[in-house]
This record gives structure tokens, C-alpha cells and sequence, in this order.
């Protein structure tokens, strides 16, 4: 009865998906579901490769039609080549149409700041419905990332010549109902393999000078979408592949590819010789050459042609040209810094995104480095650009290789305490007999906080209304909608070897209520903290997470000291009560001390697990009721 109700509901075509041994029940209630993923891979001597790609698509829905009723496969003609093989698409009612590869589109990717040549294959199944399975098929020849000589495959060369990898997805951001991935190479050149976060099973096979590589898993579900959750591919399962023996070797090729375009000449010489022109010290010398290559040499990338992707551009060419990706900006500052006396290399790193610890080539950033008697100091002169900070603190606890002619390991950049990204305030508040309130607010600012902050003034520069409201929502909301700024003043917004500051002068009617002789007015420290904080509202609207989560992006550290003016005869007769919360995650402690107020709260870890997050949400609950503690001030 099952089998004929199936078939009269005009579901998928049974045939196919009795053939992928499919359970009908993996489908139900699914937008979408890739029924198979099939690639084939080789790769050669020189470490090029090819692999066939072969996608079964289910689309249960018109929103899964939407998302995955079109397919965009991507390339760089530098690197590689994509040839489509075919494109079907299989009616619910059982009929097949097949197109022409003809009809698939070929158009430049839409390049906003790097210019490299990118494109992509592009079809769209417009006769597709709810119910359809689309599937296609495509070749890839080349490498992903590659100096390209001839469009044979074993002709491509990689960047690390003889020297294969790859990094394969073994989840997507819907179900899959069966994966398979096969790579074939030279027995010469065996694979290092692991898979992460998952399971597959694992099957080798030696025939002559050959090793067939073979993973296969069923009935994998989708990683939890979460918000503000760590990336995909830290989430996702992931197999790695590699021939390459060891992080020293990938740290000496980066070094001996790179060396050549780090030659200074005359104009870089004295460039340098200009910038640190009185320098009271090294550390001084070093800030000045950092914050030129930071701050002057603007983000976009443009082709050199053949090494494109890996190595930097000439030192003395950034220099003259003023713009470069970050692996050109990289190397104009290890050059500089040499220039200057520094022992300077460059960094490989992955921003924001997870490193395994498997000897392959997986980075997609590029920083510089000194070298000292303690260790290394990392620089990144991309992500600072418009900051105090030399080595983003977004960059934290990441995985990072320096290029070295004696070869590193693999490191993890310094953690950044939450104490150093800080909103402090210090304030005076005066409260008067009608509940109305004045009073005069200083923020000092450093890190994430003072970061986003400083390029959103500095964008407003020349609008002092724009710079106001900016002010206004960033300090004022606590004190409710009739808040006004009488006047403000920001200190440091064109300097950025001091710390920026602002300080406001505001007003808000009707703060406090009246009830007889007694004024009620929440705690404005403890609506600092809620107002200006995203993370208040992200731990109250989630009762618990599966994924890592980033504090480090957006949430505020804040330490704050008031000191109230109450009208003449008034007391605090009511006040919230002391608390203080400390463990791995967090530090939270609340005071009043007549008539000082004070807060002071940080997270002490970039990544909250989802265990921390539990006990993290316990706190901010905490802070979340303790805010619905007013104070209440009467006549003595």
C-alpha cells in the first residue's frame, strides 16, 4: 500500500531513487537533499590533478528549488579548467529531459577588490518542480590553486611542485544521502589522510604503480545552523589529503617562493629611512613602518599572470603601485621591517576559518612577522588596516606557519584577553526632583570595541550630526528615547597612536518615575551593559547551542564607574545588590557604593563552547534580572 500511495502522490521517480537505494523517509519534510555525491580524482607526479564530479539533487520544495534549483561550479582559467559532462533533470512523474551543455552559461565572476579572472559555469533548471531530482555532471582539471603552463592536466603545476592536497567536505548545508570520494595517484607519492569531525568508510587498493584512495558514508545530516556561529568548515566533517611530509616543508617552500620579491631598492630604502627618522625605539621604528603599509597601501588585487595566488608581488611594485591582496601588503612590510633591522618573514595563516593539523596546504591569508630572542610578534598589516591593533584580535588562537628558510611547524597565534577589547566609562549623573537627569559620560575605548567604532566616525567625518546619533545609539539608548546629546567631543579619530575617546553631555526627560516622594529609575550601569551589548539578546533568544560560537566579533567588555548627584534631601533607600560571577568564560561583578556605581564584565575566551555557553547563559540571565532592579531614592 506504502509503494502505491508513493507513486500516486507523484513523488520522486521510484526507479531512481530505487536504484541509490534511497529511504523515502530521509526526504520527507526536506527542501532539499543531495541524494549522491560521486567524485573522482587523480592526481600526478607534479601534483596536478582532475576529478569528475557526479550530483544528485532532491527538490522537495520551491524554497529548495530556489536555493539548489541552479548550480554555479566556479574557476580561475590560471589555474584550472571545468568541462560539463551532462545535465539532467528527472520529472516526479518519471520522464527525463536532458539539456545540452550547450546552454550552460560562462560569465566573470563579479570581482569587487580582487581582479584575478575568476568565473563560473552557470544553468539554471527552470522546468524544475517540488518532487524533481536535477542532476549533472562535471570535470575539473588542473589544481585549486596553481601556476598554470598547458591545459593538459599532467602539464598543469601546482604551486608546490610534486606536492599534492585537498580538502573535501564531508557534510554540506543539507542532508546527504550518500558521498563518495575516490582519488587515484602514483604509489611513488602516497596519501597522508584523515577525516574530521565524522565517520566514512575507508577502502585502498594498490594495482601497480597505483593506489585507489575510496571514502564512503550514507545518511549524513546537515551541521546545525546556528547564528554567530564559528565557520562552516570548522563545523562540517572534512577529510584532508596529502603528500606532503611534513609543516617544515610547506614553511621552507613558502620562504624560497617568496624571498625573491622582498628585494628592496633605492625608493623602498628611503622610504624607510624616512619613516623612522627619529624613532625613540625599536619598537617605535617598527609601529611607524607597520602603520604605512597598514594604513597607505589599499586592499585590491590585480593579476600578475603565471604565480598568481601564492606569491606576493615584488616589494618595490606594491610599493610603487600602493595596492596589493593581502599576501602583497605581507611582503612590502617583512620587507620594510628588514629594511629597518628587523628579522622579518612572512606568515601563512587561515582568517577566521580552522587549520587541521595535517601538513597540506590549507591558509587563505597571508601576515608578517618579526622574529625576537622570545619568540615571534605577528603582524597583519590587512586587518589593521584603520586600527590600533597590530595583529587583529580576531585572529586569535588560530593556526599560523612562519616561512622560514629552516622550516616551522605549525603555531597558534597569542589569545587575546577580553580585557584588552574594553568599553571603559566613567560618568557623573544628576538627578532632579521631576525625575529628569543630565549628566556628563567618557568612554575610553581599545580593541574590537574602539575599532568598529573609530571607522564608522571616521566614514561620518565632516557630518557632525551623523557623528552624533552614531554616539547617541552607541551611549544613550539606557537612558530611554527622550535622550538627547547637548554637545559631544572625540579625541584621537586621526590619530591612531592614541586611544580613541569621546565624551557626551546629554539629557533625558522623565527618567526616573515619580511615585509620592519617592524616584525610580533602573540602574544605568546595568543598562549600559544590556543596550550596548549584542550578546544580551543573543543569550536570552537561545536556550542552548550545538556549535562554537565567536564572543570576540561582537561582544562588548565593559567596565563602568558612576557617580550620582541626587536632588538635596534625597537618599538611595533601594539598590540592586552586589554580585560577582567568575569561571572560565566569564567575569561579571556588580557593586553600589554610595554614591558610586560600578560594573565590570569581560569574556575571557574568543570561542564560547557549547557547554560554556550554558553557563554563560546562566550569567546573563542573572545580569538580565538584576537589570529589573531599580533604584529607588526618597526623601530623607
Amino acid at each position: 500500500m506504502f509503494l502505491i500511495m508513493f507513486i500516486i502522490c507523484a513523488s520522486p521517480p521510484f526507479r531512481l531513487l530505487d536504484s541509490l537505494h534511497v529511504d523515502i523517509h530521509f526526504l520527507q519534510g526536506k527542501d532539499a537533499v543531495v541524494l549522491l555525491e560521486d567524485k573522482d580524482g587523480e592526481y600526478v607526479e607534479t601534483g596536478a590533478c582532475k576529478f569528475t564530479t557526479r550530483r544528485l539533487i532532491y527538490l522537495g520544495t520551491k524554497k529548495g528549488i530556489r536555493r539548489y534549483g541552479s548550480i554555479r561550479v566556479g574557476y580561475t582559467p590560471m589555474y584550472n579548467r571545468v568541462f560539463f559532462r551532462s545535465l539532467i533533470l528527472h520529472k516526479k512523474d518519471g520522464r527525463k529531459i536532458k539539456y545540452s551543455i550547450d546552454k550552460i552559461g560562462d560569465f566573470p565572476v563579479n570581482e569587487r577588490v580582487i581582479f584575478w579572472g575568476g568565473r563560473e559555469k552557470v544553468f539554471n533548471f527552470t522546468d524544475a518542480e517540488p518532487g524533481d531530482v536535477i542532476e549533472y555532471s562535471y570535470d575539473i582539471y588542473g589544481t585549486q590553486v596553481a601556476l598554470l603552463s598547458k591545459e593538459d592536466f599532467k602539464k598543469f603545476t601546482p604551486p608546490m611542485i610534486g606536492e599534492f592536497y585537498y580538502v573535501e567536505l564531508f557534510q554540506e548545508r543539507i542532508p546527504v544521502w550518500e558521498k563518495i570520494f575516490i582519488i587515484k595517484g602514483p604509489a611513488s607519492k602516497p596519501l597522508r589522510y584523515k577525516i574530521y569531525r565524522g565517520q566514512a568508510d575507508f577502502y585502498k587498493k594498490r594495482q601497480g604503480k597505483y593506489i585507489t584512495y575510496t571514502w564512503e558514508a550514507k545518511r549524513i545530516k546537515e551541521p546545525p545552523s546556528e547564528t554567530q556561529s564559528v565557520p562552516f568548515g570548522e563545523i562540517a566533517s572534512k577529510l584532508v589529503v596529502t603528500t606532503i611530509p611534513s609543516w617544515k616543508v610547506i614553511s621552507k617552500w613558502m620562504y624560497n617562493i617568496t624571498e625573491p620579491v622582498l628585494k628592496r631598492d633605492m625608493t623602498l630604502k628611503n622610504k624607510v629611512r624616512k619613516l623612522t627618522r627619529g624613532a625613540e625605539s625599536d619598537k617605535d621604528r617598527m609601529y611607524r613602518v607597520f602603520r604605512f603599509v597598514a594604513d597607505s597601501i589599499r586592499y585590491l588585487g590585480t593579476s600578475m599572470g603565471k604565480g598568481e595566488g601564492y606569491t606576493p608581488h615584488p616589494a618595490i611594485m606594491t610599493l610603487k603601485e600602493r595596492e596589493g591582496v593581502c599576501k602583497d601588503k605581507a611582503a612590502l612590510l617583512v620587507a620594510m621591517l628588514r629594511e629597518a633591522g628587523f628579522e622579518s618573514y612572512i606568515c601563512m595563516t587561515s582568517a577566521m576559518g580552522r587549520v587541521e593539523n595535517l601538513p597540506a596546504n590549507q591558509f587563505n591569508h597571508a601576515v608578517g612577522c618579526i622574529k625576537t630572542s622570545k619568540g615571534y610578534i605577528f603582524l597583519d598589516p590587512t586587518w589593521s588596516d584603520g586600527s590600533r591593533e597590530l595583529f587583529s584580535s580576531l585572529e586569535q588562537d588560530q593556526s599560523i606557519l612562519p616561512a622560514t628558510p629552516w622550516g616551522e611547524t605549525l603555531m597558534i597565534t597569542p589569545p587575546y584577553p577580553g580585557k584588552n577589547s574594553m568599553v571603559k566609562v566613567r560618568g557623573n549623573i544628576w538627578l532632579d526632583k521631576s525625575g529628569n537627569v543630565k549628566g556628563k559620560l567618557s568612554f575610553f575605548l581599545s580593541g574590537r570595541n574602539e575599532d568598529m567604532l573609530r571607522r564608522r566616525l571616521k566614514r561620518e567625518e565632516g557630518n557632525r550630526d551623523k557623528q552624533g546619533e552614531t554616539l547617541r545609539s552607541f551611549s544613550l539608548n539606557a537612558f530611554g528615547a527622550n535622550a538627547e546629546i547637548d554637545s559631544f567631543t572625540v579625541q584621537n579619530l586621526k590619530s591612531l597612536f592614541k586611544p580613541l575617546q569621546f565624551a557626551i553631555y546629554f539629557k533625558a526627560n522623565d527618567y526616573a518615575a515619580k511615585r509620592g516622594k519617592k524616584l525610580l529609575f533602573p540602574s544605568p550601569a546595568l543598562s549600559l551593559i544590556r543596550y550596548n551589548n549584542w550578546w544580551f539578546r543573543e543569550f536570552t533568544s537561545v536556550e542552548e547551542r550545538k556549535t562554537p560560537m565567536y564572543s570576540v566579533i561582537w561582544i562588548s567588555g565593559m567596565d563602568i564607574n558612576l557617580r550620582y548627584h541626587l536632588p538635596k534631601s534625597y537618599s538611595i533607600e533601594i539598590y540592586p545588590k552586589k554580585l560577582g560571577v567568575s569561571d572560565e568564560a566569564i567575569d561579571f561583578s556588580y557593586s553600589w557604593d554610595h554614591p558610586v556605581e560600578k560594573l565590570y564584565f569581560t569574556f575571557n575566551d574568543p570561542i564560547i563552547t557549547p557547554k560554556e555557553y550554558c553557563t554563560v547563559k546562566k550569567t546573563v540571565d542573572i545580569i538580565n534580572k538584576k537589570s529589573k532592579e531599580w533604584f529607588i531614592a526618597g526623601r530623607e
